[in-house]
């Protein structure tokens, strides 16, 4: 953890910052993300929106719309899949606007960046800093988009992902059917914990869900072979999983249901005629 983080006052008058005043929550975030005890220097680190959900005090909803601002107004970029943020002026102001090649700070901001996990930013921020930093190695690919948070739909909801459940939901429950023994599976205590970081006392109500088991087939088919992940983060992505399968709108009645509820009242509707017909002969025997 830092002991602290730099915050320029042309945060409030500069371009980005007045931006950042359409919404108070990006205004929160964005101060966030530059002090948050789990950035670097880099202003490139792993921050999954839980994070800033229970740390600002947002809430999931709150976090998500103040992330989703900051990074429309351009003052920072982040990949939902990999759950890396990108702020990308911070490395000037933590570090040095240059550095001489002499400068042992410049060993540090290369090991700092070969050491980050892999995510679509590695090369825009080698780019943007190879000079400045004396930087040397250079990783990753341009990322096809600037952020996946460039008007979403929802928040923390990847529309692929989406597709992917709707679409392919029969594949999805036989593979979650065939699965094997060494399916990974969470600590129930750290993620009921992470859980109710965003949702308070609903948090039974989703690691109760019916459905639990089977979202957890869909989980782990879902990110098999995709990403090298700590339990961790694991953990954090199988949450925001949940939650959003908890949001999601439950159908009231099945269509069998529905069928049934038609012959139910079809039954009734013959019973009353029958009563109505017998009233009917007693009346013609009177």
């Amino acid at each position: 953890m830092r002991d602290y983080g730099k915050v320029s006052p042309h945060f409030w008058t500069g371009t980005t910052g007045k931006k950042l005043r359409s919404s108070p929550e990006a205004v929160i975030v964005a101060l966030y993300l530059m002090t948050s005890p789990h950035a670097n220097m880099l202003g490139l680190y792993y921050m999954p929106i839980l994070y800033v959900a229970h740390e600002t005090g947002l809430g999931f909803e709150g976090a998500s719309k103040g992330l989703r601002s900051a990074c429309e107004a351009g003052f920072c970029s982040y990949d939902d899949t990999s759950e890396m943020v990108w702020v990308h002026e911070m490395a000037r102001f933590q570090v040095a606007d240059s550095l001489k090649p002499a400068d042992n700070r410049c060993k540090s901001v290369q090991k700092d960046y070969d050491s980050l996990p892999s995510n679509p930013f590695l090369a825009g921020f080698f780019d943007k800093y190879a000079t400045a930093f004396c930087m040397t190695s250079r990783r990753g690919e341009i990322a096809k988009t600037n952020s996946p948070f460039e008007a979403p739909s929802k928040p923390l909801a990847s529309q692929e992902q989406e597709q992917e459940q709707e679409q392919d939901q029969e594949q999805d429950k036989s593979h979650t059917q065939n699965a094997g023994e060494n399916s990974w599976s969470p600590n129930p205590e750290n993620l009921l914990n992470v859980i109710r970081q965003s949702m308070g006392i609903q948090a039974e109500q989703v690691i109760a869900m019916p459905e639990f088991n089977f979202h957890l087939g869909k989980f782990n088919a879902h990110w098999e072979n995709k990403m090298d992940l700590t339990d961790n983060q694991r953990t954090y992505k199988f949450a925001t999983w949940l939650i959003d399968e908890f949001k999601k709108p439950k159908r009231n009645a099945s269509p069998n249901n529905k069928q049934n509820l038609n012959v139910n009242a079809a039954h009734g509707q013959v019973k009353q005629y029958a009563t109505c017909a017998d009233d009917v002969d007693t009346g013609d025997s009177l």
